[in-house]
């Protein structure tokens, strides 16, 4: 007798279903994974394959049986993402790189680099020619930019990758050809991982990412080179402070490297009374010399009354102290006028009088007095009313006898 499949209660033939043969033009949709059937006029039907393209690692191999220009050649035929694979992956794809800056441009090569992981990242700029290099990194920089909320994320992956290059992108971000010099650095201040990456860079490096963020810059209109100004940018304060919380020493040979009491002094009379102090405290430790040279760049009032709040042994140290005019309110107000711009703009970006800045207006108010009461500038005081005195007694005896 014939066995018959089992069939259910509803009578559906339960058994195993077979592909069909070799021969049948009949396609059974369960065995159809990555196959597309299209159907022509006619009933007729063409079937595409996408198993049929290659995989990432049949490309390696294809890519490492020729030479570099059939390789280079093999590479422009991928898709753009594929493109990135190999890249990542590609033993020679250091070369592969320098071609696509050559032949497709630099543009280009930063494209494919934007969308590779942060080590490969890192790995692929450092095989780059020189010229290359930093082609591809004002590209980079102006894609990093224009970023949303990625460029944060890829910013804080390249500076743990490298974080000498991820400087040299933020530089870069300050120097994009765009309308505002002011959206360029606040740009790059926004990206910035944080403080202390900054303090962890190299001397040279730090500095020069510090002269990037803190300071406007101008053009020679001579040589065309551009060089930094005296005035702070809108996030330079902000930074500043965070700085000096965090390491007030490294933070004062940073200064001290920037090689300028102007530009010091500019970020010093930018911060409040209390860091200001410690900054000037550190820098005294770095070099005498230039903790001189930052005082006498400073207002006279505002010097005088940093000076009357350094540690005794710095203060002793300097040799021409400050003008004052001996009277306390007098010399208050003088000080509170040299930190008018700097109280006005955090007032500003703060929008209303917090406590903090009131605490700060009155350190320096009770500075300015305590340095004039701490000096001998009373005596003068006294000298100065008996000589004002006798002058207005000799006058009106004068008056007296002449009338």
């Amino acid at each position: 007798m014939m066995n018959m499949p089992e069939k259910d209660p509803k009578g559906d033939d339960t058994s195993e279903a077979r592909p069909p043969e070799k021969d049948s033009y009949a396609v059974d949709a369960r065995y159809a994974r990555g196959v597309q059937i299209n159907s022509g006029p006619g009933g007729n039907s063409m079937v595409n394959n996408f198993f049929e393209q290659p995989s990432l690692d049949e490309d390696l191999r294809t890519l490492r049986l020729r030479d570099l220009e059939g390789a280079f050649r093999k590479f422009i035929e991928c898709g753009r993402d594929r493109q990135v694979d190999l890249l990542s992956e590609y033993e020679r794809a250091g070369e592969i790189a320098n071609l696509i800056c050559a032949r497709k441009g630099p543009a280009q090569c930063a494209e494919l680099l934007y969308g590779m992981a942060a080590e490969r990242f890192m790995k692929r700029l450092g095989e780059l020619t020189r010229d290359h290099r930093s082609a591809v990194m004002t590209q980079l920089a102006e894609r990093l930019s224009k970023d949303g909320s990625g460029a944060a994320v890829r910013l804080r992956e390249y500076a743990a990758a490298n974080p000498g290059r991820a400087a040299q992108l933020l530089i870069g971000i300050t120097r994009v050809d765009s309308s505002s010099a002011r959206f360029r650095t606040h740009r790059a201040a926004q990206l910035l991982p944080g403080v202390e990456y900054v303090l962890g860079l190299k001397d040279e490096m730090a500095a020069a990412l510090l002269r990037a963020l803190l300071f406007r810059y101008a053009v020679d209109s001579a040589s065309g080179e551009r060089y930094p100004l005296p005035e702070l940018t809108r996030d330079a304060p902000g930074l500043l402070e965070r700085l000096v919380i965090s390491d007030v020493h490294r933070t004062a040979r940073l200064m001290a490297a920037l090689g300028s009491a102007k530009l010091v002094a500019a970020c010093i009379r930018r911060l409040r009374l209390a860091s200001a102090t410690r900054l000037l405290d550190g820098l005294a430790v770095v070099s005498q010399t230039g903790f001189e040279a930052v005082l006498r760049a400073l207002p006279q009032p505002m010097a005088a009354v940093l000076l009357g709040r350094v540690s005794d042994s710095n203060a002793a140290s300097v040799s021409g102290r400050p003008w004052t005019s001996g009277w306390p309110w007098i010399d208050a107000v003088l000080a509170l006028m040299t930190y008018a711009n700097a109280i006005a703009d955090r007032l500003v970006s703060r929008a209303g009088l917090d406590a903090s800045e009131i605490r700060n207006i009155q350190d320096i108010w009770r500075a300015a007095c305590r340095t004039v009461k701490n000096s001998d500038y009373y005596r003068r005081q006294r000298n100065h009313l008996a000589g004002a005195a006798v002058v207005l007694f000799v006058g009106l005896v004068l008056a007296l006898l002449l009338g």
